[in-house]
């Protein structure tokens, strides 16, 4: 069995960068990655240009919320990453 690791992309809003980066992850690193993503302080929604680049993509929407960093999230990770402000 492969190595398996678990990655927490970090932004202040979670609401784009991070939520890409959390798909995009999710989707080509797959069995070996599992992506999260978090913000330290969440605009409480995803950036709708965000979701129509994954869509445009043919990457799956459902199911991305923008959240805090200090949810159980945090728990699970073994690297975090951090795109940028």
């Amino acid at each position: 069995m492969k190595d398996h690791y678990n990655v927490l992309f970090l932004c202040t809003g979670n609401s784009a960068r991070s939520i890409l980066s959390e798909a995009i992850l999710n989707f080509k690193g797959r069995p070996t990655f599992t992506a999260y993503s978090a913000g330290s302080h969440p605009t409480g929604k995803v950036r709708p240009e965000a979701l129509r680049q994954l869509e445009q993509v043919h990457l799956p929407v459902a199911g991305y919320r923008s959240k805090s960093w200090f949810a159980d999230l945090c728990t699970r990770k073994q690297s975090t990453i951090r795109p940028g402000d």
